[in-house]
């Protein structure tokens, strides 16, 4: 049967509410609504139905998050950001339900509307919010909005970046994180059209590291010098970054043959005599 749109009565919070979707032409299947034409199940096709009415098929039920759900089963991913925001949905509801196997730290809970809006349109992941909830009250909002609309990192790539930008503007004496990124350097990586955000993420942490790190710069560059001076194939690799940053050598070679590999190994071995090691093992 049809209804008109603005008769369906939609519960705040639900999960699909929260993509903001566009309405567009096409066909849908029905919606589903309660008793008290309460919608049930599609929520989505309900925000791109692009007509003031919708074909609906009417149920009971006395338990309408259990009912959404189990409509729900199949149509979705259902990873930890589908699981939180049904959880969250059942919260405001004031429903309890043993749907889920998991749990969410309540700060995630109490996040704002733009942050749990970026969860489900999966703009960021959940451990970024919380990350982001971490970080002083005042640079969350420029965090959320630097995050989503103008660069992409990975969970500890953020991790990275938010300690490293509050710490720089620490030593900047700034309250204003925007005045970070107008630095010479950090601001020209931004302003470069030729970059993708996730380019542009990788630029910023690098550069940022250098201005935080100076002293690891130097290292970097002294170790990187000693291996090459070390003799060795050039097919023999360490992860200089690695070194540094942790005290651990890993070496790398690559071989065609079993003779040529007994060769690198024996090669390496009897450099181990050569002083340029105990050079590079000063202070990594």
């Amino acid at each position: 049967m049809k209804r008109q749109k603005d008769q369906i009565r939609l519960l705040p919070g639900h999960p699909s509410l929260l993509a903001g979707l566009s309405p567009q032409s096409g066909l849908w299947a029905p919606l589903v609504i309660d008793q008290n034409t309460a919608l049930v199940d599609g929520y989505r096709r309900w925000q791109m139905s692009a007509g003031p009415e919708v074909e609906v098929v009417q149920i009971e039920t006395s338990n309408l998050f259990e009912t959404a759900h189990e409509l729900n089963l199949h149509t979705r991913a259902w990873d930890s950001i589908d699981q939180f925001l049904w959880m969250r949905w059942a919260k405001m509801m004031g429903v309890e339900t043993q749907r889920f196997a998991v749990s969410f730290p309540e700060t995630l809970m109490q996040a704002p509307d733009p942050m749990i809006r970026s969860l489900a349109s999966r703009k960021l992941q959940i451990r970024q919010v919380l990350l982001i909830l971490e970080a002083p009250a005042r640079f969350r909002d420029f965090f959320h909005e630097f995050l989503t609309d103008r660069i992409s990192l990975n969970v500890n790539e953020t991790a990275n970046f938010i300690e490293m930008a509050c710490d720089l503007l620490v030593r900047m004496r700034s309250d204003l994180m925007k005045s970070l990124f107008e630095k010479p350097g950090l601001a020209e990586i931004l302003e470069n059209p030729g970059l993708t955000p996730r380019q542009k993420g990788e630029a910023l942490l690098k550069t940022m590291r250098i201005l935080r790190y100076p002293e690891y710069q130097k290292k970097l560059k002294g170790v990187s010098f000693l291996w090459r001076e070390s003799g060795l194939d050039r097919s023999a690799r360490i992860k200089v970054s690695e070194f540094v940053e942790r005290g651990v050598l890993e070496i790398s070679m690559s071989s065609a043959s079993q003779e040529e590999m007994n060769q690198k190994v024996t090669d390496l071995y009897q450099s181990l005599a050569s002083p340029v090691w105990d050079k590079i093992w000063e202070d990594p």
